[in-house]
């Protein structure tokens, strides 16, 4: 097919050469776009993790204030004695961080370490937390003086 100025049209290589370079140019975008949504995705990750961190040390930090008196039966568990003889006990129960017995943490959140220390009147809680099959991971310290012991 010829046009009225003598150029031909559209033919099989140029085509072919567009394909091409239209394939090259796809697989760049999927490339990025993949990388974008990883980083994203890691992003969540460690946004759930420190959620969490801070869900503990609130919690912790609120029953201890309350506490007239804790007990630390082993290094992961602390029983805080409220007033008008209730307790209040945090623990870890497998990869969980517990609250009288109910889950403190989310479900895709597991906790690899605690740790509980009474310093005068003061009770310290150390904690690791991770995403299990993930690189992201968070350690925290959060420290509360109980009023009623000070």
């Amino acid at each position: 097919m010829r046009a009225k100025d003598g150029m031909r049209g559209f033919g099989l290589v140029e085509t072919l050469m567009a394909l091409a370079i239209g394939g090259v140019a796809a697989i760049a975008a999927i490339g990025i776009f993949s990388s974008g949504i990883k980083a994203i995705r890691g992003a969540a990750r460690a946004e759930r993790l420190h959620t969490n961190a801070v869900l503990i040390g609130e919690r912790f930090a609120y029953w201890a204030r309350r506490g007239e008196a804790s007990t630390l039966p082993d290094l992961e568990t602390v029983i805080f004695d409220l007033p008008g003889g209730a307790t209040k006990t945090f623990s870890r129960a497998g990869g969980v961080l517990t609250e009288d017995g109910e889950a403190l943490t989310s479900g895709d959140v597991n906790m690899t370490a605690l740790r509980f220390e009474k310093i005068g009147g003061t009770v310290r809680v150390a904690f690791t937390l991770f995403v299990p099959g993930a690189e992201e991971s968070f350690s925290g310290t959060t420290t509360a003086a109980m009023r009623n012991e000070l």
